[in-house]
């Protein structure tokens, strides 16, 4: 064994396979394969795009009407078609209104302070507009922003 690793043929042998190994693995590994690319060039003819929805306030559940909350929203959207979902969101607003006045009219302070609370409440906001806005459009809200929370 030790008079094959002296020789300067294995040894180049081994460098060389060791070489092609690594080459493979890099190739396999960093180097998008036909599908990751389709998969991509997908994402990027699914523009994401904000819609602003005007600033809320709902009495809080529990409270006796002294205790409000402000919000304000942006949702974010993915469609193939923007122009024909950014209409259906305009036409759309009083009913997107309506169901947010009626999940935050349901919340107590308790439900909708702290930081996991907020996460769930834009989670719950995003799966209710999801099941209602997206049945007739081909588009998907991805996420909910908030841009004024106040709690008074």
């Amino acid at each position: 064994m030790k008079k094959l690793l002296k020789n300067p043929k294995v040894l180049l042998g081994f460098g060389v396979m060791g070489t092609f190994l690594f080459a493979y693995i890099f190739v396999a590994v960093f180097i998008p394969t036909s599908e990751q690319k389709e998969q991509q060039q997908q994402d990027v003819a699914q523009d994401k795009t904000l819609f602003n929805m005007p600033s809320l306030i709902a009495n809080l559940s529990g409270s006796g009407g002294k205790r409000y909350l402000k919000v304000g929203i942006s949702i974010e959207y993915y469609s193939e078609d923007l122009s024909q979902t950014a209409a259906f969101l305009e036409t759309k607003q009083v009913l997107l209104t309506d169901v947010m006045l009626m999940i935050l009219s349901s919340k107590t302070i308790a439900t909708i302070d702290g930081y996991d609370n907020k996460k769930l409440l834009k989670e719950e906001i995003k799966n209710k507009f999801n099941e209602i806005m997206f049945e007739k459009v081909n588009g998907r809200i991805s996420n909910v922003y908030f841009n004024t929370f106040l709690i008074q």
